[in-house]
């Protein structure tokens, strides 16, 4: 038997913070209702931006009351709902809802375990475990984008992704032909994952647990798909790893939050912003280096 706590309501905000709190607390696994709509002109389907869905926890057991409590507390306008199942594969249920998508052109994200469309070129096959970052938020979706979209001649290039998740950025970087692919984080189970996806595509990546400012070299290419909060904290050694004319791209940015996130995030001089692209709530930003 297992548990599922369903969450309803949850605002793009409230499931970034849950997306962390809820391992925390034990949980085995997170899912959500996306929906889909065909897309114009093609076979191929797309998620809908929604400003709120519902959430799918599951659990081996049920967690304790304060679980429920903090976050009640903190986003009073979820709604938690328990269910027990029995004799059921969860993250056989969980898989069921994981469909391949087109991530940038001609590039898709297929699950593991799916066949890959005929109109993909290129395939990123991903098990997304526990860890983040699968394409289908906003914030990876436009990481991709402004990679693939600006950097046009990457062969002989250096690319460093900080926080990689899944290791979906790093696979990208690796297809599109950088010549050396650093990605980092410091979630033990990212790290796994990332490893087990980066073995599954074939590709070469340095994959390692440092905490950035044990990191020492520099690279032509640096992605950050982190909430803004932590962007903050670690811009310093951000900036210390872009190579002179090189450029880094930021994620994880609430685009009502720009105003004040810009204040806190100071470019050293020289340094421009030179990109900017939103998708729902989420922001996209790049700056290049002279």
């Amino acid at each position: 038997m297992y548990t599922i706590a369903i969450l309803k309501n949850v605002s793009i905000l409230a499931e970034d913070w849950l997306s962390s709190f809820v391992f925390e607390n034990g949980a085995l696994g997170m899912s959500e209702n996306l929906k889909y709509e065909p897309k114009p002109g093609t076979d191929e389907v797309q998620s809908l931006i929604a400003e709120t869905r519902d959430l799918q926890v599951y659990f081996e057991e049920l967690p304790s009351p304060q679980f429920m409590e903090a976050i009640q507390l903190r986003f009073p306008e979820i709604q938690i709902q328990w269910e027990n199942k029995e004799n059921e594969d969860w993250m056989e249920g969980w898989k069921k809802h994981f469909k391949s998508f087109e991530l940038v052109e001609g590039h898709y994200v297929v699950p593991s375990w799916l066949e890959a469309p005929k109109e993909a070129k290129k395939v990123l096959s991903i098990d997304p475990g526990m860890a983040f970052g699968t394409g289908t938020h906003e914030t990876t979706a436009l990481m991709a984008k402004a990679l693939y979209q600006n950097i046009s001649n990457p062969k002989g290039k250096t690319l460093l992704d900080v926080g990689t998740g899944t290791g979906i950025l790093a696979i990208l970087g690796a297809y599109m032909g950088f010549e050396k692919i650093r990605a980092t984080d410091t979630d033990v189970e990212s790290q796994r994952v990332a490893n087990e996806n980066f073995e599954l595509n074939q590709v070469s990546v340095l994959m390692n647990h440092e905490q950035i400012e044990e990191i020492h070299e520099t690279y032509d290419v640096v992605l950050a798909n982190i909430i803004e909060g932590v962007l903050s904290l670690i811009q310093k050694e951000l900036f210390k790893k872009v190579n002179p004319q090189g450029v880094l791209f930021l994620s994880g940015i609430l685009a009502d939050n720009k105003e004040e996130f810009l204040k806190e995030f100071q470019l050293p001089s020289g340094a421009q912003w030179f990109f900017e692209k939103q998708e729902g709530e989420w922001l996209c930003l790049g700056a290049k280096w002279p």
